[in-house]
């Protein structure tokens, strides 16, 4: 028996990042129910500051733990970013493609020289 998979090959896209001036500090806290462990405390946290500050990633983020007997805490503290202005990338974008391709031998940048 073999589960589907999927898998999808997507263009480049280039966006900007508006990434906000205020670093932001935020604590979440998970009793301990029998649902939730240190690695899905991290994840949950993450997911709601994204949430919390209306942010697509975080940029220099900082995670801080803390267990007890009766829950975790987790600490994040960073800068929240969205991502506008999205497009398919263009020749002209070439040399970012390149820029984050350094260093990598399969750069696949051949679908928008054309």
């Amino acid at each position: 028996m073999v589960d589907p998979q999927s898998e999808v090959i997507t263009a480049p896209q280039i966006a900007e990042l508006e990434v906000s001036q205020t670093k932001c500090d935020t604590t979440f806290r998970f009793d301990h129910d029998g649902t939730v462990d240190l690695q899905n405390a991290r994840a949950l946290a993450l997911s709601a500051f994204q949430k919390h500050h209306d942010a697509d990633i975080i940029v220099g983020a900082l995670m801080n733990t803390r267990m007890t007997a009766q829950y975790i805490e987790v600490n994040i503290e960073g800068f929240p970013a969205r991502y506008s202005k999205i497009r398919p990338a263009t020749r002209e974008d070439l040399w970012m493609l390149d820029f984050i391709n350094y260093g990598n031998k399969s750069k696949n940048t051949d679908a928008i020289k054309k």
